[in-house]
């Protein structure tokens, strides 16, 4: 099973969903061996890498605190954000398939895919 997203699907986000998603993770201070990616920008192309673990050196601090820095999300992680969001979840599965749904203020946001990371992550964009 998929615990964490890969790193390309955090392109995926516009700079507003970063941006909340760097919200949350900011909300707690950060913890040894949180597991996150660090933007870098090579001539004129910007990506992710990783992942680092937090180890409580001077570089995670300056990449977190520039905005350099996204948590390389997990399934609790995931859970965690949806529920921070004022959401309500719901998982299931059928055969090899994982469904989530996430309600927020009346409305539903459903995915489904094999890997319950993905479920999640496709819920999670479509609230952030």
């Amino acid at each position: 099973m998929k615990q964490r997203i890969a790193i390309e699907q955090l392109d995926e986000l516009a700079e507003q969903q970063k941006e909340k998603v760097r919200e949350w993770w900011y909300g707690s201070p950060p913890r040894l061996s949180d597991v996150y990616v660090v933007k870098v920008k090579y001539d004129d192309l910007t990506r992710y890498e990783g992942p680092h673990i937090y180890s409580g050196h001077r570089d995670f601090l300056e990449d977190y605190y520039t905005g350099e820095a996204l948590p390389f999300l997990s399934i609790g992680q995931m859970i965690d954000l949806l529920e921070s969001n004022g959401c309500g979840i719901s998982m299931s599965t059928y055969k090899d398939e994982w469904e989530v749904a996430a309600r927020k203020d009346g409305i539903s946001k459903v995915a489904i895919e094999k890997e319950l990371c993905d479920t999640l992550w496709n819920v999670l964009k479509q609230i952030l």
